[in-house]
């Protein structure tokens, strides 16, 4: 019969197996492969989770476009075999439209997509995935609509009550289209009728692209363009915040864009104020121009700023298109590609607002990279203290030449990164869709489809607050406020010892978290730890003094505002 020590290798041996270590790369030419195989993968999605780590999710498609996702921590090793775990492979049609991922925040993965497994129809399901991989919502998700209408590019929000709303554009073959709204509470169970309540649409219309945020108090706020049906359709851009049961809380839809109508097959933007309200983000072709346009909602559906909104940019010379948006301090970033008329070069511009809309950096905005014959493409912002960052794709050869290039801007429109602009992703290829997200950590998390290796694959990349690739920048810089050792011995029974180094005297933590990013107990609090070399002891014992289950665990330590981690693992 085999010993205790034995069945604990062995456990560790294949909880090892599953949590596949590869590290988020420092060197631009390398990145980090997420997901590859024989057939294309693509459409990713990406969310950030509490502690720095993140998940990335995607259609896999050796045979049939299945759903798949990934959980990374904070340092990007692989929290789950390698390519990920199988969330659906029911039947997809040949083509796909857009979908949504998100981490709800209890650190779970939320995600709503469509598919054909009724028919040849498209409808709708949702899935809730723990960090453990468990099928919280069935190992079928949740059915949001079963009919046979055309149900396309789904949206998720979760509420400030801890549930979940569901929006999607439903498109009969015959008769008006219209918006569909679901919500379900935390376990799944649907909230509203079976198959969505229609809560957007009006006689002879067939709205559509909608997008959504949270609202207060368990309200949401959905915007959408107002009619799709024909080429000369009204497209505007409508906004309405609506309540628990689907009510309007509003009374009607707010007119947030109507003086033209905004391009064929475009998504607009929509981000929560964290006030109740929203700031919503277009582009739109108006007296020979196209220019990008900013409009904030306050929680009542007030428009802060003028009807039809602002334009970014006032320079009636060149198109100012493909905005993105980040808030941050109260002010809003909006970063645009600045095109010459004849569409054949391309600049990175931005503008700051200020609450009142007042444009901070000058009527035609600030410029960050000269307009030239260079093509850019893929704009996404994300927050920074003090400003806002930026990170595109770029093609400086010619098609397959693609790269991913990034800057950090303070709030005088002043690069903050060594270098001005860095490196993301060097390896030419051809690159697309870029999501990116804002860590809790102050690094950007970013995932793309990447040719490099032949068929479509997925790649990500984190870039720090300071601008450097990894997750720290280890050796090269001796300003580093602390260097942290890998414990000994690992693994370990029954004791273990910490060892960093601190450059300067300062307040230090020294934690312990398990793989769900629950702290299990703190080492060390110090208000007060003096410079050089120290020494922690741990037992493998959580707060109450209770032995710890063999498993994988990180320890992380925090001083001079940074934080790093490492994991080690517990034998019994």
């Amino acid at each position: 019969m085999p010993n205790r020590n034995s069945i604990s290798l062995t456990f560790i041996i294949l909880l090892l197996a599953t949590c596949a270590f590869a590290a988020w790369p420092t060197d631009p030419a390398a990145n980090l492969s997420i997901a590859e195989g024989g057939g294309d993968q693509v459409l990713p999605k990406l969310s950030a989770r509490s502690g720095g780590g993140c998940y990335v999710a995607w259609m896999d498609a050796p045979t049939n476009y299945n759903v798949r996702i990934q959980r990374l921590d904070y340092a990007g090793d692989e929290m789950w075999a390698h390519n990920g775990i199988l969330v659906s492979d029911h039947p997809q049609n040949s083509w796909l439209t857009d979908w949504d991922m998100l981490t709800d925040s209890a650190g779970n993965a939320v995600l709503v997509f469509n598919d054909i497994r009724a028919g040849g129809d498209w409808d709708i399901y949702a899935y809730k995935i723990a960090p453990d991989g468990s099928m919280l919502w069935g190992a079928d998700g949740v059915t949001l609509s079963d009919n046979a209408d055309f149900e396309a590019a789904p949206k998720v929000t979760e509420t400030s009550d801890g549930e979940f709303v569901f929006v999607w554009s439903r498109s009969p073959n015959v008769g008006d289209g219209s918006i569909m709204m679901q919500r379900l509470e935390a376990d799944g169970t649907p909230r509203l009728p079976l198959g969505g309540m229609p809560v957007a649409g009006e006689a002879g219309e067939s709205p559509s692209f909608c997008v959504i945020c949270p609202g207060l108090a368990g309200s949401v706020i959905v915007g959408w363009l107002r009619d799709t049906a024909v080429y000369l359709s009204d497209r505007h851009y409508r906004a309405e915040m609506f309540d628990a049961i689907g009510g309007s809380a509003w009374g009607a839809p707010v007119e947030v864009y109507n003086e033209t109508v905004l391009p064929i097959g475009y998504e607009p933007i929509i981000q929560s104020d964290e006030a109740g309200g929203a700031v919503l983000l277009w582009h739109r072709y108006y007296g020979g121009i196209y220019n990008s346009c900013v409009q904030h909602l306050d929680a009542a559906g007030n428009e802060l700023f003028p009807h039809n909104g602002l334009v970014v940019s006032t320079n009636a010379g060149m198109y100012h298109i493909s905005p993105t948006l980040a808030q941050s301090g109260g002010d809003i970033y909006v970063f645009w590609d600045e095109r010459n008329t004849s569409q054949s070069q391309w600049g990175i511009f931005g503008q700051r607002f200020a609450p009142d809309g007042t444009r901070l950096w000058g009527n035609s905005g600030r410029m960050f990279l000269p307009t030239n014959s260079l093509y850019k493409s893929f704009y996404r912002a994300l927050p920074a203290a003090g400003g806002a960052k930026l990170f595109w794709i770029e093609e400086p050869a010619g098609y397959g030449s693609d790269q991913i290039r990034g800057f950090r801007t303070d709030s005088d429109g002043n690069f903050t990164w060594p270098g001005d602009i860095i490196d993301v992703a060097t390896t030419p290829s051809v690159k697309g869709r870029l999501p990116v997200a804002a860590s809790n950590t102050g690094a950007a998390l970013i995932v793309w489809e990447d040719s490099r290796a032949g068929s479509v694959d997925v790649y990500g990349q984190m870039v720090t607050a300071e601008g450097g690739l990894g997750v720290q920048t280890g050796g090269e810089s001796p300003a580093l406020p602390f260097m942290l050792a890998q414990n000994h011995p690992n693994p370990f029974n029954p004791s273990t010892k910490i060892r960093f180094t601190l450059s300067s005297e300062g307040p230090t933590k020294l934690s312990v978290f398990d793989l769900e990013g629950r702290r299990v107990i703190k080492l060390l609090g110090a208000p007060r730890l003096s410079a050089g070399e120290h020494e922690v002891s741990w037992d493998g014992r959580d707060t109450s003094g209770q032995r710890l289950s063999s498993g994988i665990y990180f320890y992380t330590l925090e001083a001079d505002g940074r934080r790093e981690s490492r994991p080690m693992v517990l034998l019994k």
